[in-house]
């Protein structure tokens, strides 16, 4: 399940140049959202909510090399993820988040 957005999202693309070219997840985080504090991803049409250390909640994605690079880029990023989910709750603008090098 994919929450329409009730306000405008901030995105991160993690992006891993691999042997088949880019390897292109969404990372999306938006307003008026629910506990527990999470992020939604999405790869080649499949889509997840995701916990702020990297552990899929809800959703489907079949790949374990874009499971392992959102665990990855969520364990890097936790305190920055965090600190949008709060800005989130209190109506702030969330800030881009950087995608893996």
């Amino acid at each position: 399940m994919f929450v329409t957005p009730l306000g405008p999202p901030a995105e991160a693309y993690v992006k891993h140049a691999n042997h088949l070219g880019l390897f292109g997840i969404v990372i999306r985080m938006f307003y008026k959202e629910h506990e527990p504090p999470h992020f939604h991803a999405e790869h080649q049409g499949q889509q997840a909510k995701v916990g702020f250390d990297g552990e899929l909640l809800v959703g489907n994605l079949q790949s374990a090399t874009a499971g392992r690079l959102i665990h990855e880029w969520a364990s890097l990023h936790r305190h920055e993820l965090e600190a949008n989910w709060e800005n989130m709750k209190a109506g702030r603008p969330l800030e881009r988040i950087a995608p893996l090098q």
